[in-house]
């Protein structure tokens, strides 16, 4: 059973958070999403969901611990896939998929400096991503955000950049006609942090 580890807690690696696990369910024709493992304490994270089921969450906490070597004075970033099942995709073909993308970007100035939970901005914007299931791709921009994926037996990997700041930790899935990801880009050097996530459909 393919699995990848699916809590994206700030840089902690996905392999090494420990949370729930995307599988692929039903003799590998469907991708189960579990339930998220909880935000950091104090932290309230914003959910954006879909009337065919599920989504994704996030956010920034501006206190708590450091975890997994996270500096910025204990500044996190959370996000999340909701619980959710879908089709494998097909293996050959293509589509655009269209919809948007929400996240909580925070800037330390200067890096390393005391977080102000003022300073953590919201944005929503239309999104359009353009799967290959021939070449195992999904990938687009719109604005200041660039998706670059893979796809593996449905699950997505890959990285997301933001203002040219990019992380591999992220994760998602893909079906047919729909793809949901969530990801925590964080630059210790830039004093960059950026929760968030993107629901696209045929």
């Amino acid at each position: 059973m393919f699995k990848i580890a699916l809590s994206l807690l700030a840089v902690v690696s996905l392999s090494a958070c420990g949370g729930s696990a995307i599988s692929n369910a039903l003799g590998g024709a469907r991708i189960q999403v579990p339930a998220p493992t909880p935000p950091p304490a104090g932290l309230t994270p914003t959910e954006i969901t879909s009337p065919a089921g599920g989504g994704f969450t996030f956010g920034i906490s501006s206190g708590g611990s450091n975890l997994g070597g996270v500096i910025n004075a204990g500044a996190q970033g959370y996000a999340q896939l909701l619980p959710t099942t879908v089709n494998q995709p097909p293996l050959t073909g293509g589509t655009v998929m269209n919809g948007t993308y929400s996240l909580d970007s925070l800037t330390l100035v200067p890096p390393g400096s005391p977080p102000d939970p003022s300073d953590v901005q919201l944005r929503n914007q239309p999104i359009s991503l353009t799967a290959s299931f021939t070449d195992k791709t999904l990938t687009g921009t719109a604005g200041s955000l660039a998706v670059n994926t893979t796809i593996t037996n449905g699950i997505l990997g890959g990285t997301v950049t933001y203002n040219g700041v990019s992380t591999s930790n992220m994760q998602g899935v893909i079906s047919d006609d729909r793809a949901i990801g969530a990801f925590v880009i964080q630059s210790n050097t830039e004093g960059v942090i950026v929760a968030g996530g993107f629901d696209v459909s045929e």
